[in-house]
Protein backbone atom coordinates (compact mmCIF):
# COMPACT_ATOMS: atom_id res chain seq x y z
CA UNK A 1 0.00 0.00 0.00
CA UNK A 2 2.83 2.48 1.03
CA UNK A 3 4.19 2.56 -2.55
CA UNK A 4 1.36 2.49 -4.38
CA UNK A 5 0.53 5.49 -2.33
CA UNK A 6 3.70 7.01 -3.26
CA UNK A 7 4.90 6.20 -6.33
CA UNK A 8 7.30 9.72 -6.42
CA UNK A 9 8.87 8.24 -3.83
CA UNK A 10 9.14 4.41 -4.77
CA UNK A 11 9.58 4.39 -8.55
CA UNK A 12 10.16 0.88 -8.47
CA UNK A 13 7.66 -0.57 -6.43
CA UNK A 14 9.75 -1.88 -3.71
CA UNK A 15 11.07 -0.52 -0.43
CA UNK A 16 7.91 -0.39 1.59
CA UNK A 17 7.25 -1.78 5.21
CA UNK A 18 5.88 -4.69 4.18
CA UNK A 19 8.32 -6.16 1.78
CA UNK A 20 10.57 -8.79 3.03
CA UNK A 21 13.42 -8.54 4.59
CA UNK A 22 16.60 -10.54 5.43
CA UNK A 23 16.68 -8.62 8.78
CA UNK A 24 13.36 -7.52 10.70
CA UNK A 25 12.57 -3.87 10.93
CA UNK A 26 10.30 -2.65 13.51
CA UNK A 27 8.03 0.34 12.84
CA UNK A 28 9.74 3.13 14.64
CA UNK A 29 12.85 1.47 13.19
CA UNK A 30 11.61 1.88 9.70
CA UNK A 31 10.09 5.30 10.17
CA UNK A 32 13.76 6.50 11.55
CA UNK A 33 15.30 4.92 8.44
CA UNK A 34 12.76 6.51 6.00
CA UNK A 35 13.05 10.18 7.67
CA UNK A 36 16.67 10.17 9.09
CA UNK A 37 18.47 9.19 5.59
CA UNK A 38 20.88 10.89 3.66
CA UNK A 39 17.65 10.61 0.61
CA UNK A 40 15.43 13.71 1.88
CA UNK A 41 12.32 13.14 -0.56
CA UNK A 42 10.84 11.02 2.39
CA UNK A 43 11.69 13.35 5.00
CA UNK A 44 10.44 17.00 2.31
CA UNK A 45 6.89 15.10 1.87
CA UNK A 46 4.91 16.26 4.57
CA UNK A 47 1.85 13.45 2.78
CA UNK A 48 4.28 10.90 3.54
CA UNK A 49 5.11 12.13 7.30
CA UNK A 50 1.55 11.88 8.01
CA UNK A 51 1.06 8.99 6.50
CA UNK A 52 3.48 7.46 9.09
CA UNK A 53 2.25 9.04 11.32
CA UNK A 54 -0.91 7.76 10.75
CA UNK A 55 -0.06 4.17 10.94
CA UNK A 56 1.39 4.62 14.01
CA UNK A 57 -0.98 5.94 15.69
CA UNK A 58 -3.24 3.14 14.22
CA UNK A 59 -0.52 0.39 15.73
CA UNK A 60 -0.81 1.74 19.01
CA UNK A 61 -4.62 2.28 18.83
CA UNK A 62 -4.96 -1.31 17.99
CA UNK A 63 -2.06 -2.32 20.61
CA UNK A 64 -3.89 -0.62 23.17
CA UNK A 65 -7.22 -2.44 22.02
CA UNK A 66 -5.80 -5.58 22.95
CA UNK A 67 -4.43 -4.75 26.13
CA UNK A 68 -7.30 -3.19 27.14
CA UNK A 69 -9.67 -6.13 26.55
CA UNK A 70 -7.65 -8.11 27.99
CA UNK A 71 -6.42 -6.59 31.55
CA UNK A 72 -9.31 -3.76 32.18
CA UNK A 73 -12.00 -5.26 30.43
CA UNK A 74 -12.45 -8.39 30.30
CA UNK A 75 -15.32 -8.92 28.22
CA UNK A 76 -16.53 -11.21 25.40
CA UNK A 77 -18.49 -10.40 22.08
CA UNK A 78 -21.50 -10.60 23.15
CA UNK A 79 -21.01 -8.28 25.76
CA UNK A 80 -19.51 -5.80 23.51
CA UNK A 81 -22.89 -5.87 22.14
CA UNK A 82 -24.95 -4.69 25.18
CA UNK A 83 -25.80 -1.28 24.87
CA UNK A 84 -26.35 -0.62 28.60
CA UNK A 85 -22.86 -2.31 29.07
CA UNK A 86 -21.26 -0.14 26.68
CA UNK A 87 -22.74 3.15 28.21
CA UNK A 88 -21.44 1.72 31.47
CA UNK A 89 -17.80 1.69 30.10
CA UNK A 90 -18.22 5.02 28.37
CA UNK A 91 -19.63 6.44 31.55
CA UNK A 92 -16.41 5.53 33.41
CA UNK A 93 -13.78 6.65 30.44
CA UNK A 94 -12.58 2.59 30.20
CA UNK A 95 -13.24 2.97 26.29
CA UNK A 96 -11.47 5.58 25.19
CA UNK A 97 -8.17 5.50 28.34
CA UNK A 98 -6.11 3.18 25.64
CA UNK A 99 -5.45 6.17 23.84
CA UNK A 100 -3.56 7.01 26.38
CA UNK A 101 -0.47 5.81 24.42
CA UNK A 102 -1.16 7.86 21.47
CA UNK A 103 0.64 11.27 21.35
CA UNK A 104 -1.93 14.15 20.86
CA UNK A 105 -5.11 12.47 21.75
CA UNK A 106 -7.19 14.16 24.38
CA UNK A 107 -6.71 11.14 26.61
CA UNK A 108 -2.52 11.29 26.58
CA UNK A 109 -2.61 15.23 27.07
CA UNK A 110 -4.85 14.02 29.53
CA UNK A 111 -2.51 12.12 31.70
CA UNK A 112 0.37 14.27 30.84
CA UNK A 113 -1.94 17.18 32.84
CA UNK A 114 -1.74 14.77 35.54
CA UNK A 115 1.33 13.98 35.69
CA UNK A 116 1.70 18.54 35.98
CA UNK A 117 -0.68 18.19 38.75
CA UNK A 118 0.97 15.81 40.84
CA UNK A 119 4.23 17.70 40.35
CA UNK A 120 2.94 20.52 41.37
CA UNK A 121 1.23 18.92 44.87
CA UNK A 122 4.72 17.25 45.73
CA UNK A 123 7.29 19.88 44.84
CA UNK A 124 4.93 22.90 45.02
CA UNK A 125 4.32 25.61 42.42
CA UNK A 126 6.66 26.17 39.79
CA UNK A 127 9.02 28.59 39.99
CA UNK A 128 9.39 30.03 36.13
CA UNK A 129 7.28 29.70 33.13
CA UNK A 130 9.81 29.70 30.37
CA UNK A 131 8.39 29.67 26.61
CA UNK A 132 11.38 29.02 24.61
CA UNK A 133 11.17 29.79 20.42
CA UNK A 134 12.90 28.91 17.65
CA UNK A 135 14.77 31.74 15.94
CA UNK A 136 15.39 29.96 12.69
CA UNK A 137 14.45 32.85 10.92
CA UNK A 138 17.26 34.58 12.04
CA UNK A 139 20.11 31.54 12.42
CA UNK A 140 21.72 31.78 8.84
CA UNK A 141 23.18 28.05 9.68
CA UNK A 142 19.86 26.66 9.83
CA UNK A 143 19.33 27.97 6.54
CA UNK A 144 22.47 27.13 5.49
CA UNK A 145 21.44 23.36 5.99
CA UNK A 146 18.10 23.75 4.07
CA UNK A 147 19.89 24.52 1.23
CA UNK A 148 22.99 22.03 1.29
CA UNK A 149 21.14 19.07 0.21
CA UNK A 150 19.24 20.55 -2.13
CA UNK A 151 22.94 21.61 -4.01
CA UNK A 152 21.92 24.93 -4.46
CA UNK A 153 23.62 28.25 -3.50
CA UNK A 154 24.02 29.31 -0.21
CA UNK A 155 23.62 32.93 -0.22
CA UNK A 156 24.73 35.77 2.38
CA UNK A 157 21.17 36.46 3.02
CA UNK A 158 17.94 35.33 2.20
CA UNK A 159 14.32 36.84 1.80
CA UNK A 160 12.07 36.37 4.66
CA UNK A 161 9.74 34.28 2.24
CA UNK A 162 12.95 32.35 0.94
CA UNK A 163 13.45 31.47 4.59
CA UNK A 164 9.43 30.29 5.58
CA UNK A 165 9.60 28.24 2.42
CA UNK A 166 12.77 26.16 3.17
CA UNK A 167 11.68 25.40 6.62
CA UNK A 168 8.35 24.29 5.34
CA UNK A 169 10.06 22.08 3.28
CA UNK A 170 12.19 20.40 5.49
CA UNK A 171 10.23 20.00 8.55
CA UNK A 172 12.09 17.10 9.77
CA UNK A 173 15.22 18.69 9.87
CA UNK A 174 13.78 21.94 11.45
CA UNK A 175 12.47 19.78 14.42
CA UNK A 176 15.79 17.54 14.53
CA UNK A 177 17.87 21.27 14.47
CA UNK A 178 15.71 22.30 17.45
CA UNK A 179 15.74 19.43 19.77
CA UNK A 180 19.92 19.88 19.49
CA UNK A 181 19.78 23.34 20.32
CA UNK A 182 17.11 22.43 23.10
CA UNK A 183 18.58 19.35 24.42
CA UNK A 184 22.54 21.96 24.75
CA UNK A 185 20.38 24.37 26.00
CA UNK A 186 19.05 22.63 28.85
CA UNK A 187 22.04 20.94 29.54
CA UNK A 188 24.65 23.48 29.57
CA UNK A 189 22.54 26.45 30.64
CA UNK A 190 19.53 25.30 32.95
CA UNK A 191 19.51 22.07 34.78
CA UNK A 192 23.56 21.97 34.67
CA UNK A 193 26.34 23.57 33.88
CA UNK A 194 25.70 27.70 33.77
CA UNK A 195 23.13 27.05 35.78
CA UNK A 196 21.36 30.18 34.38
CA UNK A 197 18.24 30.24 36.46
CA UNK A 198 19.78 28.72 39.56
CA UNK A 199 19.21 25.48 40.98
CA UNK A 200 16.82 23.17 38.71
CA UNK A 201 15.64 20.08 40.77
CA UNK A 202 12.77 19.25 38.39
CA UNK A 203 11.13 21.20 35.07
CA UNK A 204 8.07 19.73 32.57
CA UNK A 205 7.88 20.88 29.53
CA UNK A 206 5.52 21.00 26.44
CA UNK A 207 6.68 21.33 22.86
CA UNK A 208 4.19 22.79 19.69
CA UNK A 209 4.69 23.71 16.36
CA UNK A 210 4.01 27.01 14.96
CA UNK A 211 1.97 27.82 11.79
CA UNK A 212 5.25 28.37 9.83
CA UNK A 213 6.69 25.30 10.76
CA UNK A 214 8.87 26.18 13.09
CA UNK A 215 9.11 24.45 16.94
CA UNK A 216 9.03 26.26 20.34
CA UNK A 217 8.91 24.77 23.99
CA UNK A 218 6.45 25.88 26.84
CA UNK A 219 8.56 24.86 30.39
CA UNK A 220 7.48 24.91 33.93
CA UNK A 221 10.44 25.11 35.86
CA UNK A 222 11.52 24.25 39.76
CA UNK A 223 14.50 26.05 41.42
CA UNK A 224 15.59 24.79 45.06
CA UNK A 225 16.02 27.31 47.87
CA UNK A 226 13.40 29.68 45.31
CA UNK A 227 11.33 32.12 47.99
CA UNK A 228 7.75 31.39 48.00
CA UNK A 229 5.24 34.08 47.51
CA UNK A 230 1.69 32.94 49.60
CA UNK A 231 -0.25 35.60 48.56
CA UNK A 232 -1.36 38.01 50.68
CA UNK A 233 -0.10 36.96 53.53
CA UNK A 234 3.33 37.20 52.82
CA UNK A 235 5.65 38.62 54.95
CA UNK A 236 7.73 41.69 54.28
CA UNK A 237 10.94 39.57 54.46
CA UNK A 238 10.05 36.70 52.06
CA UNK A 239 8.63 39.79 49.68
CA UNK A 240 12.17 41.44 49.77
CA UNK A 241 13.52 37.81 48.94
CA UNK A 242 10.94 36.95 46.14
CA UNK A 243 12.44 40.85 44.93
CA UNK A 244 16.06 40.23 45.10
CA UNK A 245 15.49 36.41 43.63
CA UNK A 246 13.63 37.92 40.69
CA UNK A 247 16.24 40.32 40.02
CA UNK A 248 19.54 37.87 39.86
CA UNK A 249 17.58 35.67 37.00
CA UNK A 250 15.30 38.08 35.16
CA UNK A 251 15.63 41.29 33.39
CA UNK A 252 13.99 43.34 30.15
CA UNK A 253 15.72 44.84 27.31
CA UNK A 254 14.36 47.27 24.82
CA UNK A 255 15.92 46.38 21.38
CA UNK A 256 16.06 49.30 19.85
Amino acid sequence: MEALAFPHLFPDGKGSFDEQRETILQWKEYCKTRLFSSDSRFAADSSYIFFLQYLGDLKQVFSGINIAFRKKLPMNAKQSLDETQMKFLMNKDMIYRHLQCVRGSPQYWLKRLKDLLAMTRQIGFPTFFLTLSCADLRWKEFVDNFVRPTGGIIKESNKLEEKTLLIRANPVLVARLFERRFTSLMNLFIKGGAWCLGKVKDWFSRIEIQLRGSPHSHMSIWVDNAPKYNGPHTDEKTRLAIVTFCDKYITTRFLL
